[in-house]
């Protein structure tokens, strides 16, 4: 599914918001995740898209296009 939506269904179960940047939204996610440990499913989305996870203070959560590097 594509990952803005699985972003939608991921705000269900978090307490806080959790963005997804259009230019990363149409990104495929596939898989099962523990969705009671967030921590886990943001590293593995990290690990496995290019993408950035910025958290900004406690419950706000932005997914975003990783940097190229240099």
């Amino acid at each position: 599914m594509p990952l803005g939506h699985f972003v939608a269904r991921l705000n269900h179960y978090h307490a806080g918001l959790i963005q997804c940047a259009p230019a990363v939204a149409a990104l495929e996610v596939s898989g099962t995740y523990p969705l009671d440990r967030l921590d886990e499913v943001l590293a593995a989305l990290h690990a496995t898209l290019p993408l950035e996870v910025q958290r900004i203070g406690r419950i706000w959560i932005r997914l975003s296009e990783r940097a190229a590097s240099a």
